[in-house]
């Protein structure tokens, strides 16, 4: 996670392979792997140089996988020796990838 809220997937050796496209759209982001089968990028704190205070909102959400409700129970995430990186449910079927094997 970069300082101004992208989530970044990089190669050492060949630089950035997918990003989230959230940069700028606040500081102190993360990514939150949800219990509800959700990958979710939050703003931090501070949003717009404002800091902020409360609970996180769906408002808050700057990205999503699109997963919520497609995991079956424990997911997980696994950055794999090809370059992909894939979300995988309780049963080890893949809901979500970016897609970037063999880059």
């Amino acid at each position: 996670m970069e300082a101004d809220c992208k989530l970044v997937l990089y190669h050492i050796r060949v630089g950035p392979l997918w990003a989230s496209n959230t940069h700028g759209m606040a500081s102190d982001g993360y990514m939150e792997l949800r219990s509800d089968g959700n990958a979710v990028v939050y703003a931090g704190v501070y949003v717009g140089g404002v800091e902020r205070a409360g609970l996180r909102s769906r408002a808050d959400a700057r990205w999503t996988s699109n997963t919520y409700r497609r995991n079956d129970g424990a997911h997980r995430i696994d950055v794999q020796d090809n370059g992909n990186t894939v979300m995988y449910n309780e049963a080890n079927q893949a809901i979500w990838a970016t897609n970037t094997a063999g880059r």
